[in-house]
């Protein structure tokens, strides 16, 4: 008999401490595919759900190209592609490829490369009216990248990889499909991304873990984590005066908002929202980490009370959380090294420098990102201590109140 058996074996000669994990691992493993099929239902139901417009982007295959023309930029040159893609699979389309001084705006292809087109079509006749060149096609790449790390996933931890892939798609199409059009409508930035974190963590949670105790003290964790953190960086960004203005796309989409073409749109609450979800994927790491020793702590050590496993916990918790903030810190650092490199050459003394608000945003987001994981550990930690030593300890009262 496997060794790993032998103490589960011994609690009750006919082998029901090994039959009592078993039903507790068939059991957990049962709500885990029913989200797996649920998640596959509402990819599926999401995707389906894309508004209609009179344009689709589309591959093309470059047949032939003319000569280039123009003495002054930009220059164009007459093109012409098979459509690879969409409702118009098949068709030949000419346009011309606009090609500027700046290398870094333009389109080189060679025939038989492939390009991404926009066409506009009429929508009553469904005739073809333009055809734009987009750039590159790197719709294949992408897929040939994600297959790849698909596979690695799977030879590293076998058909663990399953929910673990259901649980990045759910994800990615719930941000796209529920939370973006959600951000567009005008609905307060703040609670759309709250319950966004809420679900997509107790979602991954559910498919990667389970459901289970330690499920449940990685849940609270987060939750707590979240909403300590989310008034602290409320408080801290609206002390610096922190307007979010300054994030990228900001200003075109406030001048569609002012022209009325979508919602009006909060950007403070974005920049503070979005700052709580760039932390959320470290503060699900850490949480399960710190429930998982918790649980294992508790299993081979069943007297130990709550207070002590709590506070192993946080020890514990502490060495991941020294490498995870320095993840964070050099995630938003490499997001703002162009700035960075363009203060260096212009010689801008660093007072000046910190006080840009893009600086001090991307300052104020690393900082307070890291009060996630900060509040994570400890708030984990206790919830998994009350899970597993409260209830040993009231399982042991009842026992000693029947005898």
């Amino acid at each position: 008999m496997n060794r790993n058996f032998l103490p589960l074996c011994a609690e009750n000669g006919d082998g029901s401490g090994f039959k009592k994990e078993k039903r507790e691992s068939e059991n957990q493993n049962r709500p885990r595919f029913f989200w797996i099929a649920f998640a596959a239902i509402v990819l599926v139901s999401l995707s389906a759900g894309q508004v209609k417009a009179d344009f689709e982007f589309a591959a093309g295959r470059l047949l032939k190209k003319g000569e280039l023309r123009g003495s002054i930029f930009p220059k164009t040159e007459e093109t012409e592609f098979l459509i690879l893609s969409g409702k118009f699979e098949g068709s030949k389309v000419t346009t011309k490829n606009y090609l500027w001084d700046d290398s870094a705006y333009n389109t080189f292809l060679k025939e038989g490369a492939v390009a991404t087109l926009k066409i506009n079509y009429d929508r009553d006749t469904g005739e073809i009216e333009s055809v734009r060149i987009k750039g590159y096609s790197r719709g294949k790449t992408v897929i040939l990248f994600f297959a790849a790390f698909s596979l690695l996933l799977f030879a590293v931890i076998g058909l663990r990889a399953v929910p673990v892939l259901a649980a990045l798609g759910l994800n990615i199409c719930l941000f796209v499909f529920a939370l973006i059009p959600f951000l567009k409508s005008g609905f307060n930035p703040a609670a759309a991304v709250f319950l966004f974190s809420l679900f997509s963590a107790g979602m991954t949670l559910s498919l990667i873990t389970g459901f289970s105790k330690k499920t449940a003290a990685a849940a609270a964790g987060i939750t707590g984590s979240i909403v300590l953190a989310w008034g602290l960086t409320f408080v801290f960004m609206k002390a610096a005066h922190i307007s979010g203005f300054y994030s990228e796309g900001a200003r075109r989409i406030m001048a569609m908002a002012r022209a009325g073409n979508i919602a009006s749109i909060d950007f403070f609450l974005l920049t503070v929202s979005a700052t709580m979800l760039a932390a959320l994927g470290m503060a699900v790491d850490v949480s399960v980490g710190v429930a998982s020793f918790v649980k294992e702590l508790h299993s081979e050590r069943m007297d130990m009370r709550a207070a002590e496993l709590c506070r192993k916990g946080v020890s514990v918790g502490g060495d991941m959380l020294a490498t995870m903030i320095n993840s964070l810190i050099f995630v938003f650092a490499g997001a703002s090294l162009p700035l960075v490199l363009n203060a260096h050459i212009c010689g801008i003394p660093l007072l000046r420098f910190i006080n840009y608000e893009a600086v001090s945003g991307v300052i104020f987001q690393s900082l307070l990102a890291s009060f996630v994981l900060i509040f994570t550990i400890p708030a984990t930690s206790l919830a998994a201590a009350y899970l597993f030593a409260g209830d040993t300890a009231r399982k042991k009262r009842i026992s000693g109140e029947s005898v």
